[in-house]
Parts: structure tokens; C-alpha cells; sequence
């Protein structure tokens, strides 16, 4: 028999889905230099210069946001017991989401890119928001 979808489970349900997202960072830290390049001139035109500092930025990307995603699938586990961090790391991933949509916009990223990165964060930020906002209101109901 399925679970109730109540705010536990939605928030719990929205952390899966975040988290997994942001694993999915993982295998491209192992992508070679030729398919960043290709993808690269797909999305901007451009080719991919191939200094190591560049490299060494792209993969401590991919190692950040899957480091975030292994935290945030654990954190689902534990809803209660981590809700203030919960609303914490919220209000965190929103300054994220809108700093890196100005970001993308400054700098001139291509429109897949504007809506795949910033405004998700902002979106996802905000639900979890509502959700563990309603998960404390009805704790100190209690």
C-alpha cells in the first residue's frame, strides 16, 4: 500500500530527485577532454580551450554538485531529524540559483543553459522552502 503523499513525503521526494540530479555531475568528471570540447561548440559555438586550470575547474564542479547530491539524498532520510538544516541548505541553494542565473546571464550563456541551472535551483529552493516551512509550523503545534 503507497504512502500518504503528505509534506514529509514531498519534501522527501523532492531531496530524492535533487539529490540524484546532482549526482548525475558525477560521470562527466571522467568525460575526456574531446567530448567537453564537443559539447562546448554545440552550446556556444566556441572551442573549449585546454588549459589545465580550466580542466581542473570543470571536474571540482562536477566533484562539488555530486558531493551536495550524496548530502542532500541522505538528508531525505532524515527529514526530522535535520529540518533545520534542511531550511537552511534551502535558503543557501536560493542565493546559489539566483547567483549563478546572473552569473550565466553576465557572462552570456546560451538559453538551454540559463534554464537548465538557475532557475531549477531557485525552483527547487523555493519548494523545499514551503515544505519544511510546513513541517516546523506543524511541529510547534505539537
Amino acid at each position: 500500500m503507497a504512502r500518504p503523499l503528505n509534506a514529509e513525503r514531498m519534501l522527501q521526494m523532492v531531496l530524492r530527485f535533487a539529490g540524484i540530479m546532482m549526482l548525475l555531475a558525477l560521470p562527466t568528471l571522467f568525460l575526456p577532454f574531446e567530448t567537453m570540447n564537443a559539447v562546448n561548440r554545440y552550446l556556444t559555438g566556441e572551442p573549449l580551450p585546454p588549459a589545465r586550470t580550466l580542466l581542473y575547474l570543470t571536474r571540482s564542479v562536477s566533484l562539488l554538485y555530486a558531493s551536495q547530491g550524496a548530502i542532500t539524498l541522505f538528508l531525505s532520510a532524515h527529514v526530522q531529524r535535520y529540518l533545520p538544516l534542511l531550511r537552511f541548505q534551502a535558503w543557501v541553494a536560493l542565493c546559489f540559483g539566483g547567483s549563478m542565473l546572473a552569473l550565466d546571464l553576465w557572462i552570456g550563456m546560451p538559453p538551454l543553459w540559463l534554464w537548465i541551472e538557475g532557475p531549477w535551483l531557485l525552483l527547487l529552493s523555493l519548494i523545499v522552502l514551503y515544505l519544511t516551512g510546513t513541517l516546523m509550523r506543524k511541529e510547534t503545534r505539537l
